[in-house]
Order: structure tokens, then sequence, then C-alpha cells
């Protein structure tokens, strides 16, 4: 759905990670409010597009800005 996020893990990669006894797995829900609590909003990548720093603007509004339909290294792909 092209959303992006880094996500810091206190589990090495090096060690199988062992989910504790009567673990419940985290639904979509869970996920909608977590994300929203921390305030990450959709579209929102920190790219540089077409020369200008998205930071926490969506990229789609920074496109706006730029008059430009789409990133200009997206252009690479289409042909």
């Amino acid at each position: 759905k092209d959303v992006t996020f880094e996500v810091t893990s206190t589990q090495p990669f090096s060690e199988p990670y062992v989910q504790g006894e009567g673990h419940q797995p985290r639904t979509g829900s869970d996920w909608k409010a977590i994300l929203d609590k921390a305030n990450v909003r959709r579209g929102v990548t920190g790219k540089t597009i077409n020369g200008k720093y998205t930071g926490n603007v969506p990229e789609q509004e920074t496109l706006a800005g730029t008059g430009a339909e789409r990133p200009l290294t997206d252009a690479w792909y289409s042909w």
C-alpha cells in the first residue's frame, strides 16, 4: 500500500524470537491506533522529490507544490 516507516528492534537478528505464552498478535485496528498515536501520516516518506526535501509532508502534497504529476525518478520506469 506504498507505506514506509522505520521500526527499531531490541531483538538481535542473530537470536530467534520466541513469543511469550498467551501472546495475542496485533490486529490491523491495533496497528492503526498505534500509528495514529505516534502521529504517523500516510504518504510521508522523507524523500527528496524533484530537488525538494519532503520532510514530514506527504509526497503528493510536495508534488503538487512542484507542478509535477510524479517524481522525476519514476519517469525512468515508465519506458
